[in-house]
C-alpha cells in the first residue's frame, strides 16, 4: 500500500507542486506544520534554503503580437513549462492567470548576490531553449529572497510590484525587486504618443485615436496596474490634450469641463 501510494503521489506531483504553491503564495495554510508536512510529501527543502518567486508573464504590448489570443498565450505556457520540466524537473510552479505563473525558486543557503547569480542562470538557461520571439515577449521578475518558506508570500507580492518599477538592469534577465530604492512608478504617456494622438484628432483619424487610446489603456490599466491617484494623473494629462485642441478645433469648454467634474 505504502509502495502504491508513493507511486501515486509521484505520477501526481506536478499537479502537487502547482496546487501547494497556488496555496503557499495565497497564504491558504493554516499552520507551518501542515505547510511543511506537505514540503516534505513533495520533496521540497524546507532547510538551509532560500528561496524567492519569479513570475514570467507574457507582454501583449510587444510589437510582434499585438494580436495575441488566450490560445497563442496557452500554447506558449506549455511550451515555457515543457523546458522547465526538460531542465529541472524538481522546479514547483503555478499559473497565477490566463497571461502570467509563478515559480518557486529555492537554493541552498549562500549570499543574496549568489542566490540571484543562479536564479539568473536558470533564466539563461529557459531562454536558451526557446524561440528569439518567445523571449522577447516575455518579462520575468523576481520577488524578495527570503530564508523561510512560509515568507514567500512576501516574494510573491514584491514580485508583482517588480513589474511596475523603473528598474531594469540592462545585465539581468530578471527585473528584481529592490528593496533599498525608491522606484518612480508612473504612467505611461509619452511625448510622441501625444503628439500623434493630436494629429490623429486634427485629421478625423477615427480607428488612429482607438488603437492609440487602447495602447494607452492597456498599457497603463492592464500593464501597469496604475494606482488611483496615478489613474487620475494619467487622465488629467489626457484630458489636457483636449483642451489643447479646444483653441485648434470646435469643443465646447462644457465637455471637458464635465470630464473633470466626474473624475474628481
Amino acid at each position: 500500500n505504502n509502495v502504491g501510494l508513493q507511486n501515486t503521489i509521484e505520477q501526481q506531483l506536478p499537479l502537487l507542486k502547482a496546487t501547494f504553491l497556488s496555496r503557499l503564495i495565497n497564504s491558504e495554510f493554516n499552520s507551518s506544520d501542515e505547510m511543511n508536512q506537505l514540503c516534505h510529501n513533495i520533496s521540497i527543502p524546507t532547510d538551509d534554503h532560500m528561496y524567492c518567486i519569479l513570475i514570467i508573464k507574457f507582454d501583449l504590448s510587444y510589437d510582434s503580437y499585438d494580436t495575441l489570443d488566450l490560445t497563442v498565450i496557452t500554447t506558449f505556457k506549455h511550451l515555457l513549462k515543457s523546458v522547465l520540466t526538460e531542465i529541472k524537473d524538481d522546479l514547483t510552479y503555478c499559473d497565477i492567470d490566463e497571461q502570467q505563473f509563478a515559480i518557486l525558486f529555492s537554493y541552498t543557503s549562500c549570499s543574496k548576490e549568489k542566490f540571484k547569480e543562479h536564479a539568473e542562470n536558470l533564466v539563461s538557461l529557459i531562454q536558451s531553449k526557446i524561440s528569439t520571439n518567445i523571449v522577447d515577449s516575455i518579462i520575468i521578475t523576481g520577488g524578495s529572497i527570503v530564508n523561510q518558506l512560509f515568507l514567500i508570500t512576501d516574494s510573491y507580492e514584491k514580485a508583482k510590484t517588480a513589474f511596475k518599477m523603473n528598474s531594469a538592469d540592462s545585465h539581468s534577465s530578471i527585473l528584481w525587486y529592490k528593496e533599498a530604492e525608491n522606484h518612480k512608478i508612473t504612467y505611461y504617456f509619452p511625448v510622441e504618443i501625444q503628439n500623434k494622438l493630436m494629429n490623429n484628432v486634427k485629421q478625423g483619424n477615427k480607428q488612429g485615436v482607438k488603437e492609440i487610446l487602447e495602447l494607452l489603456f492597456n498599457h497603463n490599466f492592464i500593464k501597469l496596474n496604475l494606482s488611483t491617484s496615478l489613474q487620475k494623473l494619467f487622465i488629467y494629462n489626457l484630458l489636457s490634450i483636449i483642451v489643447k485642441l479646444s483653441s485648434q478645433m470646435e469643443v465646447e469648454e462644457k465637455i471637458y469641463v464635465h470630464l473633470i467634474a466626474v473624475i474628481d
